[in-house]
């Protein structure tokens, strides 16, 4: 969809991707609220949930899934929060399909919802790649 910020991501460079298959793929968010959150986005462009189809919706969270293991085995994340916001309200930000997985760790790493910085960013793509 033009304009859209994570269809633009989709078509642009892939070298800050951590995963992609055919349905979804995986960054790191902009913005993080723990080391490691990421990003888990529909290829097909739909609001929300709500308006993907279900074979849509079963990809992305089985990519969700091998991210959360990913974070524990390679981030040492002790949990890992796995979510989707639907609507303003709920806190969704950009108007298309995308899972939030946020590793969690004792003591917590909390991130200050800062931008990422370039070093720890690609230190994380490796990582989890």
């Amino acid at each position: 969809m033009s304009g859209c910020i994570f269809c633009g991501i989709r078509d642009g460079p892939k070298d800050k991707q951590i995963f992609e298959n055919g349905a979804a793929f995986v960054i790191l968010d902009k913005f993080p609220s723990e080391e490691g959150h990421m990003l888990v986005i529909s290829k097909r462009h739909s609001q929300s949930m709500l308006e993907a189809g279900d074979d849509d919706v079963s990809a992305m969270f089985l990519v969700a899934k091998r991210m959360a293991s990913r974070a524990k085995e390679r981030l040492g994340a002790e949990g890992v929060n796995v979510a989707t916001n639907i609507g303003r309200e709920a806190g969704q930000i950009i108007d298309h399909f995308h899972v939030h997985v946020i590793p969690r760790f004792r003591p917590k790493r909390r991130m200050p919802h800062n931008e990422m910085q370039p070093e720890l960013e690609a230190e994380l793509i490796a990582r989890l790649r």
